[in-house]
């Protein structure tokens, strides 16, 4: 405070103090006091334990450095849910850019409803320390719904505090509406093979050639549940009649050569 290089008053000036062999770093804060003619007769100094914000920082320095590169949404909060980091694949994923989010509590990114699963996760989090492969719903800017892919993960401190919690995100838009015609045509082939009376199957190529799939609609023709066929691999050569069941096993390797 007296030292007459420094300007004074001294506002957030940080330093480090050794208490105890034990490093700390602090936010100083000093001035002169002055009397009613503004003689100095005193000074007044105020300190601010800042270590365990500053390792934080220093923890989110490193997070990005790597973050930074990656081509998914990578984004990190603080333990009340505020964002502290997202890069730039996170922000744009979501309309927005990086300066638009930073200190934004990260429920500007859910529906309520959407909410009630994030929330989940981030108790999830705060217990067991992780979560991983969770779908999640998120919305953009605009208002628009999509699905992610996330993993998430708790930081601690050096003394297993916890400080924050980082989650990587994977825009699965383009998955789910495969998933979603996949289904469709999926169903589609169900209606046309039980709507048919031709059975199809799939069956092993040697051995007894038990039936690995089997259409439904072979009840229909047989009066036998298709899982019949299947569980038991000779259940369809047993049930061919006696006269054409040596001629059958006899024409299948053929077939398959062909």
């Amino acid at each position: 405070l007296y030292a007459k290089d420094v300007k004074k008053p001294i506002y957030a000036k940080e330093c480090s103090i050794a208490v105890k062999e034990k490093k700390f770093i602090i936010s100083k804060n000093a001035d002169f006091l002055r009397n009613e003619e503004g003689r100095i007769i005193g000074g007044l100094e105020t300190f601010e334990d800042i270590t365990v914000r500053k390792r934080a920082e220093g923890e989110v320095r490193k997070f990005k450095a790597i973050a930074e590169k990656a081509g998914y949404g990578v984004g990190m909060i603080d333990l009340e849910g505020n964002l502290i980091y997202v890069n730039d694949s996170f922000a744009k994923m979501h309309g927005y850019n990086v300066s638009n989010l930073i200190g934004k509590h990260f429920s500007i990114l859910h529906t309520k409803e959407q909410m009630n699963n994030v929330a989940r996760l981030k108790e999830k989090t705060e217990k067991k320390g992780n979560y991983t492969l969770e779908e999640v719903w998120h919305k953009r800017k605009d208002g628009k719904l999509f699905p992610t892919l996330m993993n998430g993960t708790l930081i601690k401190d050096e003394n297993g505090n916890p400080m924050f919690i980082a989650a990587t995100a994977v825009d699965i838009t383009d998955r789910k509406k495969l998933e979603e015609k996949n289904i469709a045509i999926t169903e589609r082939l169900k209606y046309l093979i039980s709507s048919s009376s031709v059975a199809i199957y799939a069956a092993k190529t040697s051995g007894d050639y038990g039936a690995t799939f089997i259409s439904e609609n072979v009840s229909q023709i047989t009066g036998y549940k298709s899982q019949k066929f299947v569980d038991n691999s000779s259940f369809w050569i047993d049930h061919v009649h006696p006269e054409d069941r040596q001629r059958i096993l006899g024409e299948l390797p053929r077939i398959f050569k062909q």
